[in-house]
């Protein structure tokens, strides 16, 4: 449960990287990297739910 809790630090990073990456439309090539930016949000807010229902799921059986 420790090392879950240390690495929470990167999902805000991870959420900002995503935001940057879908807004900065590269000539070309707007839509590889729009999707790689909804592709980082989604892991990214996929991470963060499963650490909530893995606190929530410790919270309720301690």
């Amino acid at each position: 449960m420790r090392p879950l809790a240390e690495l929470l630090w990167l999902v805000p990073l991870l959420l900002a990287i995503s935001v940057v990456v879908g807004a900065a439309g590269h000539e070309g090539r707007p839509a590889i990297q729009a999707s790689i930016g909804r592709t980082l949000r989604a892991f990214t807010v996929g991470v963060l739910g499963l650490a909530v229902v893995i606190h929530l799921v410790a919270a309720i059986l301690a």
